[in-house]
């Protein structure tokens, strides 16, 4: 039984499992009992050859359609395995059709044609104990047929209640013994479809727990890696403030920016783990209000942090007239935004970068659009970049949290995101959000963790 405990897929059902295993159990078994019965049935032959020449037409005759049967059944198994079991039951009913039918024509003993009958189709119960409802089938061809070859010319040295009740009593006998070894055969089959599952779900608990380790350890390189400069520099300005040797103002201010902007990324990226930790929920909770569409826009670039600029790249802003209002969640919407700008900007070393906000009436739907002219990425990444620490290969690549944050609450907010990219042609990210979000279950903002005062998560591929 391990080879069938092997073979069962636990995500399928039991009847499948089960159905299975009787193919596999004819298929495997065929050759055997062909053999088996083209021996038995030789011995009988040829005694019946040399003991009764006058039978030697209806042998000949008999035993080719046995040999015609048996092959039909040897190759239908092999061109249709998925019909094994019904191949089975109807070979064992045709011999036993054609065993049946040499009776009348040499004028034999109905008593030797019911032994005959009982011993194929014990030979069949043993050789493929595929069920009682299969051997209930078999068993209405000699049932049906005996009488008929009574009326043939098949002679009965006994009354033919006798030989008809010695029949239909070893018939009754097959049927329980078939059900015995079906409920027997069952049973091991579900208990090893069990342990089978088991093991599989053991395995699918084993994996997500070595990836969630694989996905910590990950975690703790990237802060490590991504805390260690912006952690390093303030060291270093602070030192050089205390030394106090700088005696030009401009040069302080210009070293307290650099502290500043050095500490904004280090609360960027504590504030994107609490994101990520938040998101984990399968419903996160929203805060709607009603808000300006360009003054949300006004809000992101007013908030941008200074050391996002760059030199080369110009940001560029166009949003609906103004007095056009929008209901959602305002802060998950800024946290959206800032992360595809920031996105946008680390992947672009010159050129522009383009934020624009329009209305489609039809939805009613607000698209907001983020573009830039940087290096673009490859099929491959687009097809990932919106999951978690997932990180493009390009001199760009940062912490792998924003765009997944983006997708989430894009989600959150019934909305959805796409993404347009190719190398060397920049890359173009689109939200879309219903003009005015459905309310949320209060109850599970009641469970929920209450929201951060202010999302500024951006890290991104």
């Amino acid at each position: 039984m391990s080879s069938i405990v092997d073979a069962i897929d636990p995500p399928r059902s039991f009847e499948q499992v089960e159905a299975d295993d009787r193919r596999r159990l004819v298929i495997d078994h065929t050759p055997r009992s062909i053999l088996a019965f083209g021996l038995l049935v030789s011995l009988v032959a040829v005694a019946e050859w040399y003991s009764r020449p006058t039978h030697r037409d209806a042998l000949i005759l008999v035993g080719s359609v046995y040999v015609l049967i048996l092959a039909t059944h040897a190759a239908l198994i092999q061109m249709r395995p998925h019909l094994a079991v019904a191949s089975a039951v109807l070979t064992v009913s045709a011999l036993c059709a054609a065993m049946l039918g040499y009776s009348p024509m040499v004028q034999g003993s109905g008593e030797l044609c019911v032994l005959a009958v009982n011993v194929l189709l014990g030979g069949f119960a043993v050789a493929f104990p595929i069920g009682v409802r299969n051997q209930l089938l078999v068993s209405i061809v000699p049932l049906a047929g005996y009488p008929i070859i009574l009326e043939l010319g098949t002679r009965t040295a006994y009354p033919v209640w006798y030989s008809g009740t010695a029949l239909l009593s070893f018939l009754c006998v097959l049927g329980l013994g078939a059900r015995t070894l079906d409920r027997y055969r069952r049973q091991i089959l579900l208990d090893g479809f069990r342990q089978a599952a088991l093991a599989a779900e053991n395995s699918r608990l084993n994996e997500e727990a070595r990836a969630a380790d694989r996905a910590k350890s990950d975690l703790m390189s990237m802060l490590s890696h991504e805390l260690r400069g912006p952690v390093g520099n303030i060291l270093g300005f602070s030192e050089i403030l205390l030394d106090d040797k700088l005696n030009d103002v401009g040069e302080q201010q210009e070293i307290v920016q650099s502290i500043r902007d050095q500490s904004q990324r280090v609360h960027e990226l504590i504030d994107a783990m609490l994101q990520i930790d938040r998101s984990n929920f399968v419903r996160i909770p929203l805060q709607l209000e009603e808000f300006d569409v360009s003054e949300l826009l006004d809000r992101v670039r007013s908030e941008l942090p200074a050391h996002w600029a760059r030199h080369n790249v110009q940001i560029s802003w166009q949003a609906p007239l103004r007095g056009e209002r929008m209901r959602s969640d305002r802060i998950k919407l800024e946290a959206i935004l800032r992360n595809l700008v920031h996105n946008a900007v680390k992947h672009t070393r010159e050129g522009s970068v383009s934020v624009t906000a329009s209305i489609d009436p039809a939805g009613p739907l607000v698209h907001f659009t983020v573009t830039d002219s940087g290096e673009g990425m490859s099929e491959e990444s687009v097809a990932h970049i919106f999951e978690r620490y997932f990180q493009a290969k390009t001199a760009g690549a940062g912490f792998g949290l924003g765009l997944f944050i983006v997708k989430h609450f894009a989600d959150a907010l019934g909305g959805q995101v796409r993404a347009e990219s190719a190398p060397g042609l920049g890359a173009r990210f689109e939200v879309i959000v219903p003009l005015r979000s459905a309310e949320q279950d209060a109850r599970f903002s009641a469970t929920a963790p209450p929201p951060a005062r202010k999302i500024s998560a951006v890290q991104s591929n």
